[in-house]
């Protein structure tokens, strides 16, 4: 069987998601019920929708406790990257880079913009390309927006996170070059 590495999202991430919203959800709901009719109708009508904005949000992070979603799969051939930049999470076919065009792994500090704040300092690997890349890197990388020739995987918040997963991603890409450094020479 060749190797792969599998990064899933972190339990611990989504069970602060779940607590954090299930304890709103529950201050509010209990601060409505035993204020009754105290506030004005369009007032609670808008509390009792953001309680239910909460429970969902609890019952996502419920879901992805128990079945935390994949960000990255990495094997012989490259990485499948599960990120989608639009909707800030980790779903759907993914893209595939190839080790090919990747001529160097670093894990470093960089920064994202985020939704309700300016910029934010994240951790990635960044994979560095030979080319520019096969999809929109915007659309797929956690930090390296503008850059084509760039590819930044979170290095935070999955499983394995930081050295770890640069060290099992260049044992793959090491793996795969030296493959390939061998078919050409035969």
């Amino acid at each position: 069987m060749d190797p792969m590495q599998l990064v899933h999202y972190r339990r611990a991430n989504s069970a602060f998601i779940a607590a954090g919203c299930g304890a709103l959800a529950a201050a509010v709901g209990f601060a409505l019920v035993r204020a009754g009719d105290s506030f004005a109708a369009p007032v609670r009508g808008f509390a009792w929708v953001m309680v239910m904005l909460m429970v969902l949000g609890l019952l996502i992070g419920l879901r992805d406790m128990w079945r935390p979603p994949l960000m990255y799969r990495a094997d012989r051939r490259g990485v499948t990257i599960f990120y989608q930049a639009d909707r800030r999470r980790f779903a759907g076919p993914g893209v595939f880079l190839p080790w090919e065009s990747v001529t160097k792994l670093t894990l470093e500090t960089r920064i994202r913009r985020g939704h309700s704040v300016g910029k934010v300092n994240i951790r990635v690997v960044v994979c560095a390309l030979d080319r520019k890349a096969l999809f929109p890197v915007g659309q797929h990388s956690s930090a390296c927006e503008y850059e084509d020739h760039l590819v930044c995987l979170d290095a935070v918040s999955g499983t394995p996170s930081g050295e770890e997963m640069l060290a099992g991603l260049q044992a793959l890409w090491r793996a795969a070059r030296s493959r390939g450094a061998a078919a050409k020479a035969s």
